[in-house]
């Protein structure tokens, strides 16, 4: 009995000692956690509530350091992407407009030709607003911005009106 608690007592301390002391990878520098990375900030535009360095594919480049005492592997300097707002400059289709013509002259399809989308606001004249229930639908998904303009861009949002935003939960 002896010996079996002898070698037990010799292979936990053996696991304790192997964990404690084995070498643990470093993360890459690029892939930290937000809070151990200081990153530039970003300019926005007042007029569009939109970044300024915005790409078309609604992307945008920052250029980030790791903070002292945080230990990675490779540059401690690094670029990191992150989503933005993209409208195409300060004459992009306002959110506001879009939402106001929706509610008035929606009926006449006048919303959609507005954002580009001139083959549905000629069905909405027809139907008128496809009998009203479109309308509704459409001035819905104009409110929550769901329904942007036709060139893939955001809507121009004054500062002082809320921007909606997706959320997603990504899991590793």
């Amino acid at each position: 009995q002896s010996t079996w608690g002898l070698l037990l007592m010799i292979i936990f301390v053996w696991a304790v000692f192997c964990s404690t002391f084995t070498p643990q990878t470093l993360p890459d520098c690029d892939q930290l956690k937000p809070f151990q990375v200081r990153c530039d900030s970003i300019a926005i535009d007042p007029h569009t509530s939109a970044a300024l360095a915005c790409h078309p594919n609604k992307t945008l480049t920052v250029l980030c350091d790791v903070l002292d005492g945080v230990r990675c592997r490779g540059s401690r300097t690094f670029t990191k992407t992150s989503p933005c707002r993209y409208t195409i400059n300060r004459n992009g289709k306002k959110w506001s407009t879009a939402l106001l013509l929706s509610a008035v002259f929606g009926v006449f399809g006048v919303d959609r030709f507005y954002l580009g989308y001139p083959f549905i606001g000629s069905l909405k004249l027809v139907t008128f607003g496809g009998f009203v229930v479109g309308n509704i639908i459409d001035m819905t998904l104009i409110a929550t911005q769901v329904l942007t303009p036709s060139d893939g861009s955001d809507y121009v949002i004054s500062s002082d009106l809320p921007v909606m935003k997706k959320v997603s939960l990504k899991t590793r």
